[in-house]
């Protein structure tokens, strides 16, 4: 009997997750590439690692969800003052879409729920939509035994686009090393804008707290977007210590760093090889990211070690772009005294043939002061300010690049390919 992988690639059905159709279509120095050295990895080299850099050429930035001053409710989802964790996507219509996370005010309060809000023009949105109802009480505590949500991945399978979101649960005060993996639930995203049902993806039976929904599992359809949303996911599972989930959310470095937030990419259209970066949650001042691959589609993966591309750290994502060159969007390193030490939001763009560093470019930088403090004290000793969490996503000659302000806006940038 075929593996799952094999049922998905030979029957032309596999799609892209952390990668829009043309950046596979057309990366011809990734095709290759498949046969990896095990070495292989993307190159910083002596490029500047902290900024100011130059502002992406073309480059221009929308607005998609802020807070509307009002006091925060679930009653009124524009009032929520916390916003983070972003993803986009792009639908074969050409349809954005950009999801992420929303509470009342501090991250990893109970209750925290995925969005999503779509437009056909990057310029009009919709309003947001709830892909995630609130998991545990939305009442802004962060006690013991709360259940939280992110947006993990957007994933593509029989021409459909997916969002998968997680849903955690803390085992603890505060966030959010405490983290067991619950469940990962997805929406099929139609091109008129409007939102499926949910459904669970993950085969774990979950027993929803009270008054929280429950989500049935589809058989037929839920193994091949788990497959997908494992591999190519951001958020969600189980840190550390907690027991343990089936979606991978944490990871353990050669050199005993604790990693988080991978970001992944496929090398090569028929390949089974996947290249992953992940975040140092360790804070052991190497202030870089880390690498692994795997060569059987994610069933193992290469000892993550470093790579000299400087972290802040912060989450930083990755994609292919259409001409099979390599971006990386994050957050340089710390400046000690600034304001916000998540500053700039970098773009930068490798080489797919030989990994090494072509281009840097800055997404956004010196966004100034949160417009709402809620206890915020930004700086090293508080709440890493700027912009931050990106999402990227490349489809016919445009990088799309979601992120947050402050976690209390989220904004859209485009770039045209050609100027990278």
């Amino acid at each position: 009997m075929k593996s799952l992988f094999s049922r998905l690639v030979f029957s032309g059905v596999i799609a892209f997750a952390a990668f829009g159709p043309a950046s596979a279509v057309k990366a011809e120095g990734l095709h290759r590439a498949q046969h990896l050295p095990a070495a292989w990895t993307l190159h910083w080299g002596h490029a500047p690692r902290r900024g100011p850099y130059r502002l992406a050429p073309g480059l221009i930035s929308t607005e998609v969800d802020a807070p509307n001053g009002q006091t925060p409710s679930y009653s009124d989802l524009e009032s929520l003052q916390y916003h983070h964790h972003t993803r986009v996507a792009v639908g074969r219509n050409g349809r954005i879409w950009v999801a992420y996370t929303g509470t009342m005010r501090h991250e990893g309060s109970s209750g925290m729920i995925t969005e999503v809000k779509s437009s056909a023009d990057g310029r009009r949105w919709s309003a947001p939509q709830v892909v995630i109802a609130p998991p545990s009480p939305f009442d802004g505590k962060q006690v013991a035994g709360r259940r939280i949500s992110y947006p993990r991945a957007f994933v593509t399978y029989h021409r459909k686009l997916y969002l998968v979101a997680a849903i955690d649960q803390a085992n603890g005060y505060g966030c959010c090393t405490n983290e067991q993996g619950e469940a990962l639930v997805a929406v099929a995203l139609h091109p008129d804008g409007s939102i499926g049902r949910a459904f669970r993806v993950s085969r774990a039976v979950y027993a929803p707290q009270k008054g929280s929904p429950a989500y049935p599992y589809r058989a037929r359809l839920s193994p091949h977007l788990f497959v997908l949303a494992n591999n190519f996911g951001t958020w969600g599972g189980s840190a550390p210590g907690q027991p343990s989930s089936a979606w991978t959310g944490y990871g353990v470095a050669a050199d005993g760093s604790t990693l988080v937030e991978p970001n992944a990419i496929r090398i090569g259209w028929h390949s089974r090889t996947l290249f992953r970066l992940w975040r140092d949650e360790g804070k052991t001042g190497k202030f870089r990211l880390y690498r692994s691959v795997s060569r059987d589609f994610g069933s193992t993966w290469s000892p993550a070690v470093p790579t000299d591309i400087p972290n802040s750290p912060s989450e930083a994502t990755i994609t292919t772009l259409g001409n099979g060159d390599i971006a990386v969007i994050g957050n340089a390193l710390d400046i000690p005294d600034a304001i916000a030490s998540r500053d700039p939001l970098y773009l930068a763009v490798f080489s797919g043939k030989t990994g090494v560093l072509r281009h840097v470019y800055t997404v956004r930088q010196g966004v100034g002061a949160p417009p709402y403090k809620n206890g915020v004290v930004c700086g090293p000793q508080g709440k890493p300010c700027g912009a931050a969490y990106p999402g990227a996503f490349d489809f016919h000659g445009t990088l799309y690049i979601s992120y947050s302000v402050d976690k209390q806006q989220i904004w859209l940038a485009t770039v045209p390919d050609a100027g990278l």
